[in-house]
């Protein structure tokens, strides 16, 4: 193989003197795709016609996609006024229940073992109620229903949270 180095430092080998293998053989034509002016018509009319149909298309998700987001949130926000509600209406069923006991004619004559079966009676119709305590501006305990009747108490109210307001105002 007859060949000699460039400045470039490779290898221009003489076409007559290389291996067929190795001579460079002629460029094949380059083929573009050229559109006619037919062609070309047909293809802006068709990109046109689409392009109003695939903005539309957009369009119209965008606005269903509105839509449906306003509704999620109007159905969350009923949800969570009706749960309101329902705690908000077993707020107050339970503090009417315990005004309607602290009136108790028994716990004002301090006949607690009465008091004591009045509360039974009350936890016997409020299930999800553990127990009722009476508790004095000490935090000493008079009655707990949890405990039976006769039992001693235990020395304070645990969770001590409610007694400073008790001591404020005198109100359950």
């Amino acid at each position: 193989v007859a060949g000699r180095r460039d400045h470039a430092g490779s290898w221009n080998i003489d076409a007559n003197s290389a291996p067929a293998e190795l001579r460079k053989s002629p460029a094949a034509p380059r083929t573009t795709f050229v559109l006619s002016s037919l062609e070309r018509r047909i293809f802006l009319t068709v990109l046109v016609g689409l392009l109003p149909l695939a903005v539309l298309a957009f369009a119209t998700l965008f606005r269903s996609g509105e839509t449906l987001r306003r509704e999620l949130i109007g159905t969350s926000l009923a949800m969570m006024s009706s749960a309101m509600s329902a705690v908000d209406s077993e707020l107050m069923a339970s503090m009417s229940a315990l005004d309607a006991l602290a009136a108790s004619p028994r716990l004002a004559r301090d006949d607690f073992a009465g008091f004591h079966a009045e509360a039974l009676q009350l936890l016997a119709r409020r299930p999800s109620w553990l127990s009722v305590i009476v508790a004095d501006t000490q935090a000493r305990q008079l009655a707990n229903t949890y405990l039976p009747l006769g039992s001693p108490l235990p020395s304070g109210v645990s969770g001590n949270g409610c007694c400073p307001c008790i001591r404020c105002d005198g109100a359950p």
